[in-house]
């Protein structure tokens, strides 16, 4: 069974996938499967990405390139400060999970993980959203 418990700085466990980006990422970075079949950043303010099938890049990844990517599973980076048991979600300007809800008009609320310790998290992107209106 996966755990974070013996997860190093920067590292991970999980379910990694070999996927194309269509822009430049880094690690950390949430991203949505678009319908030219590759993924971009998610960002909640667009219901198109904060919809789709989403991943986490595990690397840094050039536009149009194939990398890691992360499907469900633990991250460590001891440079987060968390609140244990906080909800994730997708942020509003794009790049790595945030625990702030979004909450503008048109923001798309979507729960992609939670929190186990201050600098662990669990990557688990939930399929449903709520738009805020």
């Amino acid at each position: 069974m996966d755990s974070d418990e013996d997860l190093e700085n920067l590292g991970y466990s999980g379910i990694p996938l070999y996927k194309q980006v269509g822009e430049n990422v880094v690690f950390k970075d949430v991203l949505c499967l678009k319908d030219d079949g590759k993924f971009w950043i998610a960002d909640s303010d667009e219901e198109i990405t904060s919809s789709g099938m989403c991943v986490m890049a595990l690397e840094t990844i050039l536009a149009d390139a194939y990398g890691l990517v992360l499907r469900e599973g633990f991250v460590r980076d001891d440079s987060d400060n968390w609140t244990v048991a906080g909800k994730l979600y997708i942020h509003t300007t794009g790049g790595p999970p945030t625990q702030t809800k979004p909450s503008g008009v048109g923001d798309q609320i979507r729960i992609i993980g939670y929190a186990t310790h201050a600098d662990r998290f669990f990557f688990h992107p939930d399929s449903s959203y709520v738009e805020v209106e």
